[in-house]
């Protein structure tokens, strides 16, 4: 296995923060239950919690997910995860709010617990992961809690608290007084994300993302936010400010040029990452900042900034021939990150990008005897070129590339591998079968048996899939 990566922060974050290290904890806890199996009585709640608490700080929504259908019913889950919010562990209890909060509408009758944990909990990760959770569940008096929370002694908790503010949106407008005071605050918490970058950042960031957030209804924070910007602030300071200004008054170009300086710059990496997160979020107000954005792509040699352009493409170009054609030339970096979110960027385009099909399939066949990982979610870059295939070519075209590369594979293991990919559910599965009973005499004597066993197994998945109509179906992407 092979891997060509990209500088040192970029390898950090891909492979300590999406990719590795994180999954690899999950795998862990598999693991060691499959292992040690010393626990075969072990109720739901009781492998929640140790799921939990093995996790990654902030990433418990990945082992919680996993774990909800051990649970009789949804409602006996947000049950379960509630009664953490009460454990003597700060840890438990912060995961829980996360994970509650991440549930949406469903973990609504938890908000009062949330709020007082948010109000008397002495622990300020419980209280910045209450605050988070009241942002995303939106309740009628989540904007006062979350105001007094501006208040907290803790900055970390403060921070979360803005966020939370800014997730409420233009339902938020009450709270833009409250937000130009914060604009003052320079008082530094920490978002540790590596010992080895800059791991603080002044609270007036957060409070200029709400207000941006908050988008026109935010109009009377503009002349403090243009001073700001005026004033030179840090680079990071200055895409928040200007995300802020563009997202309130879409006719002041002020803030896209200052996000498109700061992405054209030879300057600091996260400032880059940071003007690139911001330009993905104004979309196609954004569309000035194409230029930078190019340039990006194509002189940032594998630096997170360059993932980031890759993915916020189509956000800001749109999704014409112009953006396939650049994502394309994309997929021929060096870089096995850059190839692998160039697949995941065409795949979520569908049939917008399906021009890219030859290139992708000619990708393919250059990869086929290789196995190299892709680090953002440590996935064979094989798998994501004929998932990617399969999401933006036409079916008789799609089939034909994979019975091609079928014929050219002679491990009877990735010949399985392929088709499994094939198998799982899709809108188009009929459309699938009837184009690979089309081709499977073109196969090798070996593939074909494997093909026409993957075909009994979609016929058994599309019949099953039909005698469970109110179950949504995959897209295949």
């Amino acid at each position: 296995m092979s891997y060509r990566g990209g500088n040192t922060v970029c390898d950090w974050y891909l492979n300590e923060v999406y990719g590795g290290h994180v999954m690899n904890q999950i795998a862990a806890i598999v693991l060691v239950a499959v292992a040690l199996g010393d626990k075969p009585t072990a109720t739901p709640q009781e492998q929640l919690r140790e799921a939990l608490l093995s996790a990654r700080w902030g990433y418990w929504s990945l082992p919680a997910q996993d774990l909800q259908d051990s649970f009789e019913s949804p409602e006996e889950f947000v049950s379960s995860m509630a009664s953490f919010l009460d454990d003597e562990n700060p840890r438990l209890r912060a995961a829980a709010a996360d994970v509650l909060g991440r549930l949406g509408p469903r973990a609504v009758n938890a908000s009062d617990r949330l709020v007082q944990m948010l109000r008397q909990d002495d622990d300020s990760g419980a209280r910045y992961m209450a605050a988070g959770a009241l942002g995303r569940l939106k309740g009628a008096d989540a904007l006062q809690h979350l105001l007094d929370a501006l208040e907290d002694k803790s900055p970390r908790v403060r921070s979360g608290a803005h966020l939370a503010i800014g997730r409420l949106g233009d339902g938020a407008a009450d709270a833009v007084p409250a937000l130009r005071k914060s604009l003052k605050d320079r008082e530094m918490y920490s978002y540790a994300i590596t010992p080895d970058m800059a791991d603080q950042r002044p609270l007036c960031y957060e409070a200029a993302m709400a207000l941006g957030h908050i988008g026109q209804k935010a109009v009377t924070a503009l002349p403090d936010l243009r001073q700001m910007l005026q004033d030179g602030p840090d680079e990071m300071v200055g895409c928040a400010v200007a995300f802020a200004i563009a997202r309130i008054d879409t006719n002041d170009s002020s803030g896209v040029a200052y996000l498109a300086d700061v992405l054209k710059e030879d300057g600091s990496e996260f400032a880059s990452y940071q003007a690139a997160r911001r330009l993905g979020d104004l979309g196609k107000r954004a569309r000035a900042a194409v230029p930078a954005i190019i340039f990006c792509l194509r002189h940032d040699e594998g630096s997170l900034p360059q993932l980031i352009c890759v993915e916020i493409l189509p956000k800001v170009n749109g999704t014409g021939e112009d953006t396939v054609s650049l994502l394309v030339s994309a997929l021929a970096d060096d870089h096995t990150d850059v190839q692998g979110e160039v697949l995941l960027t065409l795949r979520k385009m569908g049939s917008d990008a399906r021009s890219a099909a030859p290139s992708v399939s000619e990708f393919l066949r250059n990869i086929l005897h290789e196995e190299i990982r892709y680090t953002l979610y440590m996935r064979d870059m094989r798998a994501e070129a004929i998932r990617t295939v399969l999401a933006i070519a036409d079916v008789p075209t799609a089939i034909s590339v994979l019975v091609d590369i079928l014929r050219e594979v002679p491990n009877e293991k990735l010949r399985s591998d392929i088709l499994k990919i094939l198998e799982k559910p899709r809108r188009n599965t009929k459309e699938l079968i009837a184009e690979l009973e089309k081709r499977v005499s073109e196969a090798d004597p070996a593939a074909r048996v494997q093909i026409q066993e993957a075909i009994k197994r979609m016929r058994a998945s599309e019949k099953s899939d039909q005698a469970q109509p109110g179950e949504s179906r995959g897209s295949g992407r």
